[in-house]
């Protein structure tokens, strides 16, 4: 059952049954799935999944709830799920999910000489991809009831340089954004990380994620209209959707920032 279905179903707005949902749908079958994957060639490495650390979770989920709903939407009674998002990634972050003994550690940089990134950052990288999966958990379900087109949250690429046709090209390869993302929770505090600034962040990802499918859609469609009515060859097309794409960026009297 998705996060959504089941609170609404609840037919009660508590936040406590919220952080339960959370832990038990999203939070606790991803630390299975990192036990088996991620941490497979780390076995030192301990998980805190007991009912202990289950309740802390919801406790200080609750905290961060009822802080961002006195503090800054005094009229609301619930949060949106970018800031519920956003309270997850905060309390992870406390919580710290894996862990890994200072004696483990030291032996560890004796064998290898260097602590890999992915063992690092493996509590960011973690409450990063719960975040993850919480949203498109809510888009899916939004859209499904909606009516609408469904469009996966997007983990946007790094641009390097300019190809000829003046388009930035990518490597196609999101683990950069997630790297830089995850480090720069590692390195705050936990008084820094600002829960509506996290909240803003997965805001625009969705926006982000929503516009890039309509393009990829139009895309689409651009291409298939091209092939159909004889215009280009499966050979060119790509070309012509390229030189279509600089036309409308360079043309001053094309407005597409909406």
């Amino acid at each position: 059952m998705d996060i959504n279905t089941a609170r609404e179903q609840s037919k009660i707005d508590n936040k406590e049954y919220t952080g339960a949902i959370l832990w038990e749908e999203v939070i606790s079958p991803l630390i299975k799935d990192y036990s088996k994957n991620e941490l497979s060639k780390f076995p030192f490495v301990k998980i805190k999944n007991s009912k202990k650390t289950r309740k802390k979770f919801i406790k200080l989920y609750c905290h961060y709830e009822n802080l961002l709903l006195e503090e800054y939407m005094i009229n609301s009674k619930r949060i949106d799920r970018h800031k519920i998002v956003a309270v997850c990634i905060k309390v992870l972050k406390r919580i710290k999910i894996f862990y890994v003994s200072f004696l483990d550690k030291i032996i560890f940089v004796c064998k290898n000489q260097k602590i890999p990134d992915n063992l690092l950052l493996i509590n960011e990288n973690f409450s990063l991809e719960v975040a993850y999966k919480i949203l498109d958990s809510y888009i899916r379900t939004n859209s499904k009831q909606k009516g609408l087109f469904y469009h996966p949250v997007e983990k946007p690429e790094p641009f390097y340089k300019k190809d000829s046709m003046g388009n930035f090209s990518s490597n196609g390869n999101s683990d950069k954004y997630l790297k830089n993302y995850a480090a720069e929770l590692h390195f705050s505090t936990n008084s820094k990380v600002n829960l509506l600034t996290h909240a803003n962040v997965f805001f625009l990802l969705e926006k982000y994620s929503c516009r890039k499918a309509q393009c990829d859609n139009l895309e689409e469609e651009c291409r298939r209209l091209l092939l159909h009515y004889g215009e280009c060859t499966s050979d060119n097309v790509n070309a012509k959707i390229d030189e279509i794409r600089f036309r409308i960026k360079n043309d001053t009297n094309t407005d597409i920032s909406n």
